[in-house]
């Protein structure tokens, strides 16, 4: 690297360094960037294509104005953790064959309600993923007493609502996923920004059932790196978070 003369060599190594220090800030910057979408496509190998929202998510069809859109919004089921009865004086008892019991009956119940009771013919269902999809271990006494360890929690969480959502398939042509992260899938020992989405389990999730469905275009799926994701339809915005 060469500078003009500036008879000052201390100026000189200087100026590499700090050239040194942005270079680096730039690498870590564009690794952030890119790191995203080179998870999804290397690791559970899902196409970065531009989120286009069915024609149905909006206020151009009079069907969704005059009858809504269903909406189910699943969050904290956090999975894997253990509730002992004893220890809450028999208010509760909660762990992975509950969890999986529970999760079965949410999307029965909904299929009940909104395709049984209401007999109405539906554009398409929206399911919100909310975040803190598995227990975790930001807490130590989630660490020592969840059920199984987080990875094959992850895995376990995913299977059931894998199986939930293809039940509702059955009932709705048309389903459209948005999620967002929540604090207990953070693999991180602190609260973070930077990377918070990539580095979270519930985004773990949420990328293997869009893995699943990926052949399926009845679905479509959006999961971004931001913390917060405002969803329009039918005229109105609508946050899961």
């Amino acid at each position: 690297m060469a500078f003009p003369d500036t008879n000052n060599p201390e100026r000189e190594l200087s100026l590499i360094d700090e050239i040194n220090r942005l270079r680096t800030i730039i690498r870590e910057q564009s690794r952030e960037n890119n790191l995203y979408s080179l998870i999804r496509e290397d690791a559970f190998r899902i196409s970065s294509l531009p989120f286009k929202p069915p024609n149905w998510l909006n206020h151009t069809s009079k069907s969704a104005v005059n009858n809504g859109i269903p909406t189910l919004f699943l969050s904290d089921w956090h999975w894997g953790e253990v509730v002992v009865p004893s220890e809450i004086n028999w208010q509760n008892e909660y762990n992975l064959e509950i969890a999986a019991i529970r999760a079965k009956k949410c999307f029965e119940e909904f299929i009940r309600v909104y395709h049984e009771d209401s007999r109405r013919e539906w554009d398409g269902l929206v399911v919100l993923l909310g975040g803190d999809m598995v227990s975790g271990d930001i807490h130590e006494e989630l660490a020592q007493t969840n059920e199984s360890p987080t990875l094959p929690t992850v895995l376990d969480c995913s299977k059931h609502l894998c199986a939930g959502l293809e039940l509702l398939s059955k009932y709705f042509e048309n389903i459209v996923i948005f999620g967002v992260v929540g604090n207990h899938g953070r693999s991180t020992e602190v609260k973070r920004y930077k990377k918070r989405v990539v580095t979270n389990y519930d985004w773990m999730i949420y990328s293997l059932v869009e893995r699943h469905f990926s052949h399926d275009d009845s679905f479509s799926f959006l999961f971004q790196m931001a913390v917060i994701v405002i969803i329009k339809y039918i005229d109105a915005n609508l946050s899961p978070l």
